[in-house]
């Protein structure tokens, strides 16, 4: 049995010993966070210096924050709510902001950052476990999907995935359970973090940034 949920629960966080701090803290300053009534929503990553990408599902009317002090006014370029993607122009951001990643492969090491143990900008290490070409169920209509073990936590939407030398690979999306029943051994459940891939958002994006 599978059950899709946006809030995403807590499991174990794996600790990264091998990334290079320069890369880890430029992964870390391109992530953002959306907040309402002083609390994060969700999160989004700097794709240029006067726009956020971030989920489709996260509130519209969310401020921009890179501090979680300063609140940014943001407007809508483009949403796409089938894969779960909206681009947000928002003024005064920093002048640094995370290009694209070249490729994907199914066992690459991938690093999330967003809300996650219920800290900001808490780097999440996984692999790259599964990829779903064509994506389809409730709201989300032909999306690449990737979708990884690696800890989550509740306004990690819109954050990002990146790969070992800080490029984007997946903006986070949605996570589930996946149960299995084995006769008197009992259950196993397991919690995918899943994102919108490489391919879909290298579409979204095109010349919009």
């Amino acid at each position: 049995m599978r059950k899709i949920t946006l809030l995403l629960v807590l499991v174990l966080a794996v600790p990264v010993f091998a990334l290079p701090r320069q890369v880890a803290d430029d992964m870390r300053s391109n992530v953002v966070f959306l907040m309402k009534e002083n609390q994060i929503v969700c999160s989004g990553v700097k794709v240029s210096d006067t726009s956020v990408l971030t989920a489709a599902h996260c509130p519209s009317d969310a401020k921009v924050s890179e501090d979680m002090t300063t609140l940014l006014d943001s407007s809508a370029l483009k949403e796409d709510k089938d894969r779960d993607l909206r681009l947000l122009r928002v003024s005064g951001l920093q002048k640094k902001w995370a290009s694209l990643a070249n490729e994907w492969w199914v066992g690459m090491d991938i690093y999330l950052v967003g809300y996650i143990l219920g800290q900001p900008r808490v780097i999440s290490y996984g692999l790259l476990e599964t990829v779903i070409p064509s994506f389809t169920y409730g709201n989300w209509k032909d999306a690449q999907v990737f979708c990884t073990g690696a800890n989550v936590h509740p306004g990690s939407s819109g954050g990002g995935w990146f790969d070992s030398e800080g490029r984007l690979l997946a903006i986070q999306s949605f996570g589930y359970y996946d149960t299995n029943t084995l006769g008197d051994r009992g259950v196993i459940e397991r919690v995918w973090s899943c994102g919108i891939g490489l391919d879909s958002v290298k579409a979204f994006l095109g010349g919009a940034r």
